[in-house]
């Protein structure tokens, strides 16, 4: 059962000047209990005004998002104080969305106070605070007493503090050391497996999604590109893009050269180009691309590609191995 659905939503915002700017344009995904669902892509492909259209934060332009069959509304200040705790969001920076001049164990008891009793099992902050692995004592401290993986336990402590069905995670990692970034990473995976909450984890570091997400989804431009199980569009992606940023991922035992960058730059959001969006940077491109944007392609197996090269017509250039592509 899906418990988080967006249905081709729409984020558009307006520059300074009023200039338009679709930083989604039509996206598409759901995520289920025990799930995590990676969101990756280029900064500025719109994948953190997605998370945060996903939550009600931001304003949905069109399309709709749904959190357990329910509609998830824009929320104002007002409406954010009884809004379904079941949906939290967890934000890139902990020190920034933790107050600084409350205790962490006071912090961690604001979603207690709103949650009702399950099941005959009381929740306490201490036994909150062990779930991420922190020590109950650190309850009496500050956050500026804290390190940046502490900080971000809490930030995780108190979302689960609501006992929610789906948490939604901006970049929950980037600011962490390696170390600390396994670590929490493997908190998100048990947390998914062992109490069941669905999570869609946005984040720039492709090697931790491959490690924990059960599905991954690309975005390029606002836009999804692919989508499919983990392990499989890692070892085989489609799509052109896809196959460029598992590529540019750094592996162990490479001496003396780094991988190939993609090309080019993510192109700006309020001139995005006609077709395709990828054309301007794809090896791949054809005539076609470059006037008629492709519809998603289903390919069997969950896994589904936006791009030409999955159409009836040019199936002879899809290669078999890691997507690579080779002239019919």
């Amino acid at each position: 059962m899906t418990v988080l659905e967006l249905v081709d939503v729409e984020v558009t915002y307006e520059r300074s000047d009023g200039t338009p700017v679709g930083a989604v344009a039509g996206v598409s995904l759901s995520v289920n209990p025990g799930e995590i669902v990676g969101l990756v892509g280029e900064t500025g492909c719109g994948k953190s005004s997605l998370a945060r259209a996903a939550c009600g934060l931001t304003r949905v332009t069109a399309g709709s998002v749904h959190f357990d069959g329910r509609p998830v509304r824009p929320l104002g200040a007002r409406e954010r104080a009884v809004q379904d705790i079941g949906l939290q969001m967890v934000f890139q920076n902990p020190y920034s969305s933790l107050n600084p001049r409350r205790r962490v164990g006071d912090q961690v008891a604001d979603g207690m106070r709103r949650t009702k009793q399950r099941d005959g099992q009381r929740l306490t902050v201490e036994t909150l605070l062990e779930r991420v692995g922190l020590a109950p004592e650190v309850a009496r401290l500050f956050p500026f007493q804290l390190s940046g993986g502490q900080r971000q336990r809490i930030a995780l402590a108190r979302a689960l503090a609501a006992r929610p069905s789906v948490i939604v995670l901006d970049e929950p990692l980037s600011a962490l050391d390696v170390s600390v970034q396994a670590q929490v990473a493997n908190l998100l995976r048990n947390l998914a497996d062992e109490l069941g909450v669905g999570m869609l984890l946005i984040s720039h570091d492709l090697a931790i999604v491959h490690e924990v997400a059960d599905r991954t989804v690309v975005m390029y431009l606002g836009r999804i590109v692919e989508t499919g199980p983990t392990r499989e569009l890692w070892s085989r992606p489609l799509h052109p893009y896809s196959t460029a940023l598992i590529g540019a991922i750094p592996t162990v035992g490479t001496v003396g050269r780094l991988p190939e960058a993609l090309i080019g730059e993510v192109p700006d959001p309020a001139q995005p180009p006609s077709g395709c969006r990828f054309h301007p940077r794809c090896s791949a491109v054809m005539d076609k691309c470059r006037s008629i944007d492709p519809p998603t392609f289903n390919q069997g197996d969950g896994r589904s590609m936006a791009c030409w090269l999955a159409g009836p017509d040019h199936l002879g250039r899809l290669g078999e191995s890691r997507g690579q592509w080779h002239p019919s």
